[in-house]
């Protein structure tokens, strides 16, 4: 804008990006010599990992002291600054790469883990509605802008169409998990349209091979070929491999073996990859697959418990290694042109989504909210772009430009998610109160979400998010109720289904005489009040209006657990009665074995949480003595 308005200023500008450039060459000398001086000249991955470590264990810490909460953003910029473009610390940056794929194969493990039929019965207007319409227009869009207004071949922008039009797995659901609002109406609608794209991604990588065949009738006989390998592989896979996979895991569980059992996930996982590469496959495919027939067995849970931690540091090291993709010289001597095509792609990227969005109905500050997390490049754009260089797709200079954009769009990403966040919570707070409580299509929107939902929470207090945040990881879909005005017009401003009100009364008024047709034994009430006599009054209410509705209640003491029991309801006593998280998980492990959820599966998940919750007090008590630390001075 300065240089529109002057265009005097250009001399200056382009003399202090020339001399932020020497400065940094002449930093990135001394670093050499120092580095050689010292002996670590030479080509080591043993020292690469020891350096990759301490980044990490030093770093993180340092970039959250200065403010920097957002981890994936601290990993990206750790890798910029020990990256090739940066200090070049790192002497095989192909090793480390190779090493962080690991982390990308476990985490597609884990979305597989995460999808089952009916899952995607109750995502399937995000998973093949949006997440088709937004993948289709973006692809579309994208593809006429590279092959009208750039330039580039009908190929080239078949290939920038399809890789561009893919978001970041990896950033968007770390931020949601981050910001706990993966069960969020925005944080729902983007998993399902990030799910659709992982679905997409192997026959995308299936098909680029392809690219590089000289004629139609190779290209036909490529695309035959990977069908047959395709159709062998998983027909033996599908066939075969969930039951072996069961038995394989109910021997090794019967040990009782922990170390054994992630052994035996490690082994399925890469070990699906394996088979995937021999059959001239996406390994990435392997691992998605591997990840659906875990889902499948009764061990689902362990199975995610033991591959979390290692997903978890080598997707950090994924994240650096797309600081080492960002090119500082390449930046410096480009500017404009890379921060055009960056803000150029959000731009598009982040319209489509929100266009998309608001024409499935969705509220504009949730559709802006969405756009903005999904606007940017995606993981395996380095993959499809990787593979069409070698196709002859693209020359060398236009591969990296390409893979800097894509880095420079994911670094982006935890900027966006905020300026989303903060966008809609300002447009919430413009709406009136008394709307926000009642919203003037309330009885719509509540008969479609009793409909749909399997929990139906009475209080939406500290027991009652406690008990929705385990339902999200599990995606199972709920309804809560409250007559706190507070509590619901700050779930409201989150988009959450919290509804002012009690259920019978609320319930009745919505649905008309369907109520009792809705509310059967196929749902489940969960009454968090910590008040015996409140408790016991809802418990008769929902007994006689609702007979088959299974209830699960809160009981203070041993009296009112035998009056809820003897209602007809499930009583829970927690061991300590308080209105914390922690003490309180046994009234969410009560709720997910009503919902017939496995004993050991409902276990493994309330100690994951469990783990997560003291985890969070820690870093909240550490963070609490740095701000003491710091207003006392030394």
């Amino acid at each position: 804008w300065a240089l529109s308005k002057d265009p005097a200023l250009l001399p200056l500008f382009n003399n202090v990006v020339a001399a932020s450039g020497h400065v940094w060459g002449l930093l990135r000398e001394g670093f050499g010599r120092f580095w050689q001086f010292a002996g670590f000249d030479k080509q080591s991955k043993g020292r690469d990992l020891l350096i990759l470590l301490s980044s990490t264990a030093f770093g993180l810490p340092f970039l959250q002291k200065l403010g920097v909460r957002s981890k994936a953003l601290g990993f990206l910029g750790i890798g910029m600054l020990i990256g090739p473009s940066g200090l070049s610390l790192i002497s095989d940056v192909p090793w480390s790469e190779h090493l962080a794929e690991i982390g990308i194969i476990f985490f597609l493990c884990e979305m597989g883990l995460e999808l089952s039929f009916e899952r995607l019965q109750n995502m399937r207007r995000d998973v093949f509605g949006l997440g088709v319409a937004q993948f289709g227009l973006t692809s579309l869009v994208l593809f006429m802008v590279s092959r009208f207004f750039l330039g580039f071949s009908a190929v080239q922008s078949l290939v920038l169409g399809t890789a561009f039009s893919l978001s970041s797995s990896a950033f968007v659901l770390q931020l949601l998990d981050e910001a706990k609002e993966r069960g969020t109406s925005h944080g729902r609608s983007a998993f399902g349209v990030l799910l659709l794209q992982d679905l997409a991604v192997p026959f995308l990588l299936a098909m680029l091979p392809m690219l590089s065949a000289g004629s139609t009738r190779e290209a036909l006989l490529a695309m035959r070929g990977a069908a047959i390998n395709a159709g062998v592989s998983l027909s033996l896979l599908m066939l075969g491999g969930r039951k072996f996979l069961a038995q394989a895991f109910g021997f090794v569980a019967a040990s009782g073996s922990a170390a054994a059992l992630r052994a035996l996930s490690f082994l399925t996982v890469l070990g699906m990859c394996f088979i995937f590469d021999l059959c001239h496959l996406s390994n990435t495919l392997g691992a998605f697959l591997a990840g659906v027939l875990l889902g499948e067995t009764p061990y689902r849970e362990q199975v995610d418990a033991a591959i979390s931690p290692i997903r978890e540091d080598l997707l950090g090291l994924f994240f650096m290694t797309v600081g080492f993709g960002i090119d500082l010289r390449f930046v410096l001597r480009s500017p404009g042109l890379v921060a055009g095509c960056v803000v150029a792609l959000l731009a598009v990227k982040a319209l489509v989504a929100m266009l998309v969005c608001l024409a499935y109905g969705i509220r504009f500050a949730n559709a802006q909210q969405i756009g903005l997390l999904l606007c940017q490049a995606g993981e395996f754009a380095f993959v499809i772009f990787g593979i069409a260089r070698e196709a002859g797709v693209f020359a060398d200079e236009q591969s990296k430009f390409l893979l800097t954009v894509t880095s420079l769009s994911m670094a982006c990403t935890p900027f966006l998610a905020k300026l989303g966040s903060f966008i809609s919570g300002r447009l919430q707070s413009q709406i009136d109160d008394q709307l926000t409580l009642r919203p003037v299509n309330w009885t719509q929107e509540l008969a479609t979400k009793v409909e749909h939902a399997r929990v139906l929470v009475c209080g939406y207090g500290t027991v009652g998010s406690l008990i929705t945040e385990l339902l999200d990881t599990k995606f199972i879909p709920w309804v809560a109720f409250d007559i706190n005005a507070r509590v619901v017009t700050e779930a409201r401003a989150k988009d959450l289904p919290v509804f002012f009100g009690d259920l019978p009364s609320l319930t009745s008024r919505a649905v008309g005489g369907r109520d009792q047709e809705l509310l059967g034994s196929n749902k489940v009430a969960v009454i968090t009040t910590s008040s015996e006599s409140l408790a016991i009054y809802m418990v008769q209410r929902l007994r006689r209006a609702y007979p088959n509705l299974t209830v699960v209640a809160r009981a203070k003491s041993a009296s009112s657990a035998a009056t809820i029991k003897k209602l007809g309801a499930v009583p829970i006593m927690p061991e300590m009665i308080q209105d914390s998280k922690l003490t309180n998980l046994p009234v969410g492990l009560s709720v997910l074995r009503a919902l017939d959820i496995p004993q050991e599966d409902a276990e493994t998940l309330v100690d994951k949480i469990r783990r997560s919750y003291r985890k969070e007090a820690q870093d909240e008590e550490a963070a609490d003595k740095d701000d003491v630390a710091s207003k006392e001075g030394p």
